[in-house]
């Protein structure tokens, strides 16, 4: 859980592995009412190891609802995604085929 008021997060160093799950929660502190993820790096196998953002506003981030545009995968580093609601949960996960160099964001 990223609980600062910046930080980043990553798939990990290097190639990413087969059947890879990976989750962050991002829950600023005080009354802030949008998170913004901007990715700086993204490449993962299109339409098969996804990175899904979703929308929440507890701790325990529990929401479905995911945010405008998710999921997200491919070559194309993904615009600013922003949620609303105060937090937002990120994952990736990854198929058993075809690994690449993966995410990273702030």
């Amino acid at each position: 859980t990223l609980t600062a008021a910046s930080g980043s997060i990553s798939d990990g160093p290097g190639i990413y592995g087969n059947y890879q799950s990976c989750s962050w929660i991002i829950a600023p502190p005080g009354t802030s009412l949008f998170v913004t993820l901007s990715f700086g790096a993204f490449s993962t196998e299109a339409n098969a190891d996804l990175v899904r953002v979703y929308s929440c506003s507890d701790a325990s981030c529990a929401s479905t609802a995911e945010v405008w545009g998710s999921p997200f995968s491919g070559g194309s580093v993904p615009a600013l995604v922003t949620s609303y609601t105060g937090g937002m949960r990120v994952t990736f996960t990854s198929d058993g085929h075809n690994a690449f160099a993966g995410v990273e964001a702030s």
